[in-house]
């Protein structure tokens, strides 16, 4: 709740005048704001593990290379570079929209979140599905 007594705050930098056209408040663009940094974070956290897994691809190439291992690393590290890209793209746009105050970026950086939800979704399900339909089928 707001105090009555104390003195409106004006925020008169050129980045918030900007945005007097859209309908985003204050309290959205601090609250995008801050996911930024986590989705950047994220996103660079997960390059970084799709490196190890092309890595420990090449690595297992020198030993006794097995196909399935390897089939298992290759999507992996496509899983994490697409989703990797998803939280570095919505980073990108935020940071546009801060900048800018344009809410085109914003419908952009929904729009990469949408996709990062959706495929995170899709591997969620398929990890607690598959094991799950894998232990049906050796019953049957």
């Amino acid at each position: 709740m707001s105090n009555v007594y104390q003195a409106p705050r004006a925020d008169l930098t050129a980045k918030r005048r900007a945005q007097k056209d859209n309908p985003i408040t204050q309290e959205m663009m601090d609250n995008i704001e801050q996911g930024r940094f986590w989705a950047k974070f994220l996103g660079i956290l997960l390059y970084l593990l799709m490196g190890l897994l092309i890595f420990a691809g090449i690595v297992s190439l020198f030993g006794r290379p097995l196909l399935p291992v390897i089939m298992v690393l290759a999507v992996g590290a496509f899983i994490l570079f697409k989703m990797g890209r998803f939280l570095t793209r919505y980073s990108y746009h935020v940071l546009e929209l801060t900048q800018t105050g344009k809410a085109d970026h914003l419908v952009e950086a929904q729009e990469a979140f949408r996709l990062y939800v959706k495929w995170l979704g899709v591997i969620t399900i398929l990890t607690f599905v598959l094991p799950i339909v894998i232990a049906l089928f050796r019953f049957i």
